[in-house]
């Protein structure tokens, strides 16, 4: 045999080893591992968030004929798996552009609701504490399939249709501020481009400007604070990042985009957005090439969803959860965009 480790040696690599553990897990979006601390910004938050990594197994499908949603990766205060619990309910209605599952727990109170598009894929979801008030909201943005037709491509541009869905939380307090993950922009967009298109895109919102002759009346305003390193998860910044949303899992498997909206009080508290950082038809910051993806459009939508607002079924909104590529018209809202922001806010 040879001679065993001096005790100290052994000590140090257990300490080591101890450190790797509780450090490990919160590592930014895409950066080195870092503790997180809360800025205060979000009452009660969480003050070590995790990071994404791999989405934990699916579980049963929640009702007969409704396939299972995909597991989530852990995120701080988070979704949890979308199942029935021991006891509980779950009814499935017809809703615009597909179908609505509700779970309930055993007391009869509300867990979680989901909307899946007429194609099974799951859009968004909501969570709701033991008192039946929403408490999380989680919806995706997807890229329009290659073969989107003309037709919907005018609609978009065009279209002035009153389509609204202000189902999610509203804020109570302005402006909102949020941070730009910017060690996770992909090297081939400048930053600062990347920062002036998500202002350009919050201002759409803030400004309520839109391609029907809607005059602004909302109160809306967003405040740009600067760059962090803290992931998705609830940890007191809103912020916008880029990575790998089907790494997020759930509703945000295979989607071009991903905003979660955290709520106590029936108020918005904090959203945090991932932009995948390799979609199909790369970002652009101009607009206008059939091949590119408009990432001020993608930002206008998912602030659509900090803001509280749902997809709607109407091409000439922005809250269409399908993005036409090489088209710059979503950089405005639509009627139903517009009237709902003036309404709400």
């Amino acid at each position: 045999m040879g001679r065993p480790f001096p005790r100290r040696i052994l000590a140090y690599a257990a300490c080591l080893a101890a450190t790797v553990a509780a450090v490990g897990g919160c590592s930014s979006d895409n950066g080195p591992a870092t503790t997180a601390r809360s800025t205060g910004t979000s009452p009660t938050a969480p003050t070590t968030p995790t990071t994404p990594t791999t989405p934990t197994t699916p579980g049963p499908p929640p009702a007969v004929g409704v396939p299972p949603m995909p597991g989530w990766a852990p995120v701080a205060d988070g979704p949890a798996p979308f199942t029935r619990p021991p006891g509980g309910a779950v009814t499935v209605a017809r809703v615009p552009g597909g179908r609505r599952v509700v779970i309930a727990r055993r007391d009869g109170s509300r867990l979680a609701e989901a909307e899946l598009d007429r194609s099974d894929v799951y859009r968004s979801v909501r969570y709701f504490d033991r008192r039946g008030r929403l408490r999380l909201v989680v919806d995706r943005l997807d890229a329009a399939p290659a073969l989107a037709t003309a037709r919907t491509a005018v609609a978009a541009a065009q279209g002035c249709r009153d389509a609204r869905n202000p189902t999610g939380a509203p804020w109570g307090a302005f402006p909102i501020n949020w941070r730009l993950n910017a060690r996770s922009v992909p090297r081939r967009l400048p930053r600062a481009g990347v920062v002036r298109a998500a202002q350009d895109a919050r201002a759409a919102w803030g400004a309520n400007r839109n391609r029907c002759g809607v005059p602004d009346a909302s109160r809306v305003a967003f405040r740009y604070r600067g760059a962090t390193r803290l992931p998705v998860g609830r940890n007191g910044v809103s912020s916008i990042g880029f990575g790998s949303v089907a790494a997020m899992g759930g509703v945000c498997r295979g989607a071009l985009a991903c905003t979660f909206t955290w709520v106590l009080g029936g108020r918005g508290i904090e959203s945090d957005t991932r932009l995948d950082a390799r979609p199909a038809r790369p970002y652009s910051l101009a607009g206008g090439r059939a091949d590119r993806t408009d990432l001020a459009s993608v930002i206008v939508h998912e602030t659509g969803h900090t803001l509280g607002f749902a997809h709607v079924y109407d091409p000439s909104n922005v809250m269409y959860p399908w993005l036409i590529a090489g088209t710059t018209s979503h950089r405005r809202l639509g009627l139903g965009d517009a009237r709902e922001n003036n309404g709400r806010y």
